[in-house]
């Protein structure tokens, strides 16, 4: 990366959602994207007629950042630890990385961060999403998902408005692995190309923003 990144001091930390595996995870974000309940989720996205479904129609509009189906402690318990590094005596600019259902905890998180007082400087937390299953990334933040993803490709289908695929995995052996989810695993999208190098970019694109801006 850029002398200018290599030059600042990171620290790392892992920021956990609640998570029961691939398959279930792919329905609990199919789920919180709709706002619907779990049974309701789980028979709809189980059925081939899932597009036309009067129900799911009626709800595709709902934003993303509607957050009444996830989890709101563990909202909470992120926006609490982001707030904490950017304030005095701390002072520091936060990026978050978030794999999958992650991408819906960390939209939410970000409008909890900035929705109370104090308000942060704008431009202090920034997001660069893997495998998003949302239709935005708050704070103008940037993405990649494979078009090799099946479970992302999945929702898609069901939610035309989640966000495009605008990387892939090229052709790689890990796309057939049942280690690598189908394509969705985020250790596959640190280690295919083009994916990781792009990915890598956009973190360090997003870093070297992230210290333009004086937090305190």
């Amino acid at each position: 990366m850029a002398p200018d990144v290599q030059g600042m001091c990171h620290l790392f930390f892992l920021n956990i959602n609640p998570t029961s595996g691939a398959v279930k995870d792919f329905l609990e974000a199919g789920q919180q994207r709709l706002g619907l309940t779990s049974t309701t989720s789980c028979q709809g996205l189980e059925g081939a007629g899932l597009a036309a479904s009067g129900v799911i129609t009626q709800v595709l509009q709902r934003p993303v950042r509607h957050a009444d189906q996830i989890d709101q402690a563990a909202i909470s318990r992120h926006a609490t630890a982001y707030r904490e590094q950017i304030a005095f005596p701390s002072c520091r600019r936060v990026l978050i990385v978030p794999h999958s259902q992650g991408n819906l905890y960390s939209n939410a998180s970000f409008e909890r961060v900035f929705g109370q007082v104090p308000n942060p400087p704008t431009g202090t937390v920034k997001i660069v999403g893997v495998a998003t299953p949302a239709d935005a990334v708050q704070g103008n933040g940037l993405y990649r998902t494979s078009s090799t993803d099946l479970l992302i490709s999945g929702i898609r289908l069901v939610l035309p408005g989640t966000l495009p695929a605008n990387t892939h995995w090229g052709i790689s052996p890990l796309l057939v692995s049942p280690a690598y989810s189908g394509g969705h695993s985020f250790i596959g999208y640190l280690t295919a190309e083009p994916s990781r190098t792009q990915i890598l970019t956009d973190i360090e694109s997003s870093l070297i923003a992230l210290a333009s801006v004086a937090p305190c």
